[in-house]
């Protein structure tokens, strides 16, 4: 079974689960693997086991004694050199947002740097891809659009960072639990700036099935690798939608060539379902020029969401064609204002109402429940934290997706909040970007009580 780091190894024996292995094994772990099983991590983080590894490191499940929670490992083969690592961390640290992986720490042990990051549990979409190629199911077309969105906007929160990702692939986007969708393996993501040739372009490494010509001639022009992004998000969309992707050959030359020469196929001559305006967005993906590819991810986004707006108006039930609905939770009028206005412009038709305490908000959900509720932690009469474990207790808040935005919450309590069924977004110059991929609606037969889930009513199925 694969996971969002690798293919799981096979288990090393009895003393992976006894967790620390008799010191005449240490040796021969050491030399199969960059750091032995239970091994300890400057004093601070215990190695379990594998949970994946490639040409260029390996990646361990690792349980932080100091926080007392299970965290991955990432640390290179020697031959790697540690700035790659290190660059990864920096792409990824200076972001903060769902659809990253959120970085803890760099350390060295024994001389080797290595990554400390967030555990995040789930399958790629390359193995969604390959237990649906093997019972012969694509993704429905509105359950690809949602997939293909929480990839745009994790890609859109590297690129409005000044960042491109390079290595975009099936394999390194993670479909996560409650519906979130995470971009990993940032090892190749560099600045826009970064120029590593004389003549002005840019060395772009990558997938072959997934490279834009560009790449593949070393052409890159400065400024532009983001175009590169969108040439793989064009490819991957292809495959999410088709199950096969546009360019293959017996081997890699044959690949390489029909990015280069071959103009790409159109989803609908494979898949006639697929909406005009769908397959029309994946050619221009797909363009050999980048000039001719949409030209930023916020475009990429906006023809996405009407695509998926459309797609959903048609399917759905002419009862359930209403706006999304909100209710704000914060006895800070301020707040109540701002929160408003970044929900109205990041879903226009939503219909929001406020409430300013915890006791008001158990009125609004019992008279009528919310599609979303955005609730501040730190409440006069009832906190957050206690209202959640009373809305759990109660189930009146079911059909709502709970988002508890707040600033200055430990960590112990955000951990607590996830336990209750809700999502966290802190206050902050990121709010608008963290609380997009939960301002939606989800139906109640999508998510079990308690459920952390935003509105995603199809989600991809588990292999």
């Amino acid at each position: 079974m694969a996971n969002q780091y690798g293919p799981t190894l096979p288990s090393v024996g009895a003393a992976e689960q006894s967790g620390v292995p008799p010191a005449s094994d240490m040796a021969a772990e050491a030399h199969a693997h960059v750091f032995a099983i239970g091994e300890v991590l400057s004093g601070a983080y215990r190695i379990l086991r594998v949970l994946g590894e490639g040409g260029m490191g390996q990646v361990f499940e690792a349980h932080d004694l100091t926080l007392d929670r299970s965290v991955a490992v990432k640390a290179n083969v020697p031959t790697v050199p540690a700035e790659v690592l290190r660059a990864e961390a920096r792409a990824t640290a200076c972001i903060r947002h769902p659809a990253l992986v959120a970085i803890h720490c760099l350390g060295m042990h024994r001389g080797i740097q290595y990554l400390v990051m967030e555990r995040v549990y789930g399958a790629s979409l390359e193995t969604h891809l390959t237990t649906r190629r093997e019972v012969g199911e694509p993704f429905p077309v509105p359950e690809a659009l949602e997939v293909l969105a929480g990839v745009a906007e994790g890609l859109g929160a590297l690129h409005r960072a000044g960042l491109a990702h390079r290595d975009l692939k099936p394999a390194n986007i993670m479909l996560a639990p409650e519906g979130r969708i995470v971009l990993m393996d940032l090892g190749l993501g560099v600045p826009e700036c970064v120029l590593n040739s004389p003549d002005g372009t840019v060395t772009v490494a990558g997938t072959p099935a997934y490279m834009a010509p560009e790449s593949i001639r070393g052409t890159v022009s400065a400024g532009a690798l983001h175009l590169v992004d969108l040439y793989a998000f064009g490819v991957i969309a292809f495959e999410v939608l088709t199950g096969e992707q546009p360019f293959t050959g017996p081997n890699l030359l044959k690949t390489l060539e029909g990015h280069l020469q071959r103009p790409a196929p159109r989803v609908r001559s494979l898949r006639a379902e697929v909406p005009q305006d769908l397959d029309d967005l994946v050619a221009s993906l797909l363009a050999k020029s980048p000039g001719a590819r949409p030209q930023d991810i916020e475009d990429l986004l906006w023809r996405l969401r009407s695509i998926e707006r459309r797609s959903r108006q048609e399917s759905d039930p002419p009862a359930s064609r209403r706006p999304l609905s909100i209710l704000i939770v914060d006895d800070d009028p301020t707040m109540c204002r701002l929160l408003e206005a970044v929900v109205i412009d990041l879903v226009r038709d939503a219909e929001v109402r406020h409430a300013a305490s915890s006791a008001a908000a158990i009125e609004a959900l019992t008279d009528r429940p919310p599609d979303v509720m955005l609730l501040d932690v730190n409440m006069p009469d009832m906190n957050g934290i206690e209202l959640c474990m009373y809305l759990r207790g109660t189930h009146i808040a079911d059909a709502t997706a709970v988002v508890t935005v707040s600033a200055g919450v430990s960590d112990q309590d955000v951990r607590l909040l996830r336990q209750l069924g809700t999502h966290f977004v802190a206050k902050g110059p990121n709010l608008a970007a963290d609380l997009r991929p939960y301002l939606r609606r989800r139906s109640v037969s999508s998510a079990a009580p308690g459920s952390e889930r935003p509105s995603r009513s199809n989600r991809p199925s588990r292999p």
